[in-house]
């Protein structure tokens, strides 16, 4: 009896679930899934069918190129564990392409159960992270970036970005009932409430790009599909200007601030205290100056007066009380002395304690204050206004910096799997980077990190797994999605650099574009 319902098909689609659901959840359950696929494949046996397969469908031959060129990688390597360890990431390249070409084509209920498991453990685990976010968001030095429980919060970012494609897709061209789209509508509001509250700024930005590109290649069957392609298409073209306007209102300040004349600077405070000017600090608050009209004289007794935490010592989160003080009296407008320190209220005070550097943003945990947060670390590294550790924005402009340079040593044939580390550790010396040594990262950009590692020969394969499957066409829209998100994250992120951001990568890819196409074929 048992056999009748645990058959090889039964097992693949097992395993393909589980794999979705794991890079959602668990990197274990992406292990063990690939495992069951793996044992799945050899015992179904049958492998001159699969060979036929395989040979017969070029996508998996372009990102198998692209994992054998790791391999070759090796030849030059100087570091081998650390090698050996980046094949192990990426195998599912290798792997999941090879067991989804071998099995007959899924149907399109199967493909739709495949991605509705995928969405719900989107569901879930999001879920545990706005429990996570609810419990913790009060606490000192939180951030939101630990409410992703199971991943990393940029992959399931992209994830959900792609689960939202996906669902509006199927609402607006889906033949499915009213009351699966009623609430297919109400998970996409609630993924899109996720990414807004816990600032998830990477999916933000790219699920306009996604859900624009996506809609405009929507085969008009109707006149009302026609209409839903011009609204979807025209509500993430609107998201987008309005996106970019609010960004420029948000960077204003910074683009008209004006550097003040040392000659007309006051030189003493009303007690009559010199002023410190550090004119060519150009750190700035809100459009103000960080570091002139500064009275340390006047603003450490009147601090130490008004809370337990020392004025030279730091704050509840690590930062220095003294630079947030004046962050936050720049952010008000007021000058660093007796008379701007009288102007805080106790909730100012406790704001300074727990690392709050802008009054704006004072118990407030929002997207404008990450889009806030991001171009005044641009501002800074920019202006080269004082250390930007910890600041993840401005530390990626670095990364590439430094990748950039790592690059060029081998440009043609890259440095070879595993040395990417090192070579970028080499440049962070050379140049004298400001960035302590556990700060010093990967690029943090797919691109650079492949031409560090594999040169331009292994960056033109990584993007011919893309410009290959734009090129064949007749892409449905959530293939559409996949594309932009993926090479859209690639800027800011070594996507495929860890297990989840490979299987992702390896696990839609082949699911998209390498199912055999004769539907017809049945293994034994």
């Amino acid at each position: 009896m048992l056999a009748r319902f645990v058959t090889h098909r039964t097992v693949y689609l097992l395993g393909l679930a589980g794999l979705l659901f794991g890079m959602a959840m668990s990197e274990f359950a992406i292990s063990v899934a690939q495992f069951l696929l793996a044992a799945n494949w050899l015992i179904s046996a049958n492998f001159k069918l699969k060979w036929g397969r395989i040979t017969s469908n070029p996508a998996v031959w372009v990102i198998w190129i692209f994992y054998l060129l790791h391999f070759i990688g090796l030849v030059h390597t100087a570091h081998y564990d650390f090698a050996i360890d980046d094949l192990r990431i990426k195998l599912p390249l290798l792997l999941i392409p090879l067991f989804v070409v071998s099995e007959k084509r899924l149907s399109s209920a199967e493909m739709k159960g495949l991605l509705s498991i995928f969405v719900l453990a989107l569901i879930i685990s999001t879920g545990f992270g706005f429990f996570h976010h609810v419990q913790h968001q009060l606490d000192v030095g939180y951030d939101v970036r630990y409410s992703s429980v199971f991943v990393p919060h940029i992959r399931l970012s992209l994830m959900t970005d792609l689960a939202i494609v996906w669902l509006v897709s199927e609402i607006v061209i889906g033949d499915e009932k009213s009351w699966i789209k009623l609430i297919a509508s109400l998970v996409v509001f609630y993924l899109l409430l996720y990414l807004v509250q816990l600032q998830a700024l990477t999916g933000l930005v790219i699920l306009p790009f996604a859900l624009f590109f996506a809609f405009l290649v929507i085969k008009i069957k109707s006149r009302l599909i026609s209409r839903f392609r011009f609204f979807g298409a025209a509500f993430g073209g609107v998201f987008l200007i309005v996106f970019s306007v609010h960004i420029y209102q948000t960077a204003k300040p910074f683009i008209d601030f004006k550097r003040p004349v040392i000659a007309e600077l006051e030189e003493n405070t009303a007690n009559g205290n010199r002023y410190l000017h550090e004119q060519d600090n150009l750190m700035l608050e809100n459009g103000n100056q960080v570091w002139i009209y500064i009275s340390d004289p006047e603003t450490r007794p009147e601090w130490n007066k008004r809370s337990d935490l020392d004025f030279d010592g730091v704050g509840k989160t690590g930062e220095s009380i003294r630079a947030t003080l004046y962050r936050y009296l720049s952010s008000k407008g007021v000058r660093k002395d007796a008379v701007g320190m009288q102007i805080l209220t106790t909730e100012d005070v406790l704001a300074v304690e727990n690392g709050e550097a802008n009054h704006r943003f004072v118990g407030k945990s929002s997207i404008e204050k990450r889009i806030y947060q991001t171009i005044w670390e641009l501002s800074n590294y920019q202006n080269n206004a004082g250390s930007f550790e910890g600041h993840s924005v401005a530390m990626r402009l670095e990364f590439w910096k430094m990748g950039w340079q790592a690059f060029l040593r081998s440009p043609i044939f890259g440095n070879g799997t595993g040395d990417v580390r090192a070579v970028m550790s080499e440049e962070y010396t050379k140049n004298s980077t400001i960035l302590s040594e556990g700060s010093q990262l990967k690029p943090h950009n797919q691109f650079i990190t492949t031409g560090v590692s594999l040169g331009l020969i292994g960056l033109c394969s990584l993007l011919y797994c893309f410009l290959y499957v734009i090129k064949k066409g007749d892409l449905q829209p959530v293939e559409v999605a996949f594309i932009v998100i993926l090479l859209l994250s690639f800027i800011s992120e070594d996507t495929i650099e860890g297990q989840v951001g490979a299987t992702l990568f390896a696990g839609i890819y082949a699911l998209f574009f390498c199912q055999p196409k004769i539907e017809s074929e049945k293994l034994p």
